[in-house]
């Protein structure tokens, strides 16, 4: 059992985001029942924004080689896209209303609109 890094609410008002160092699950907050889960063994996941439907994650994914933002289809289950961020850290992620722009804010100061 891993320690759970944060949790968070997603769009939906149906789920729930949780994630550890090496994982992220989505939970129906009715069942309690786990719905979707990313596992990385190698990687550290520990960032989630949630699209305003719910059907969208963006998770800020590190690892040894590669810094990244991953963009999961939580309904699919499936990657649909990933970011390289070689350059700085993200340090924060959001979606605009309507869920179709990732904004990232970065060390270095900047805003990244995806």
């Amino acid at each position: 059992t891993e320690l759970i890094v944060a949790v968070q609410p997603l769009a939906d008002g149906k789920s729930l985001a949780s994630w550890t160092q090496t994982e992220v699950k989505v939970w129906g907050l009715d069942s309690g029942v786990e719905r979707f889960k990313l596992t990385a063994p190698t990687t550290t996941a520990n960032m989630v924004a949630c699209s305003s439907d719910g059907r969208t994650l963006a998770i800020r994914v590190v690892d040894r080689e590669r810094r990244s933002i991953a963009i999961w289809d939580v309904v699919a289950d499936v990657q649909r896209s990933a970011f390289s961020t070689d350059k700085d850290w993200v340090e924060a992620l959001a979606f605009a209303p309507g869920g179709r722009t990732l904004l990232s804010g970065w060390t270095d100061g900047t805003v990244r609109l995806w």
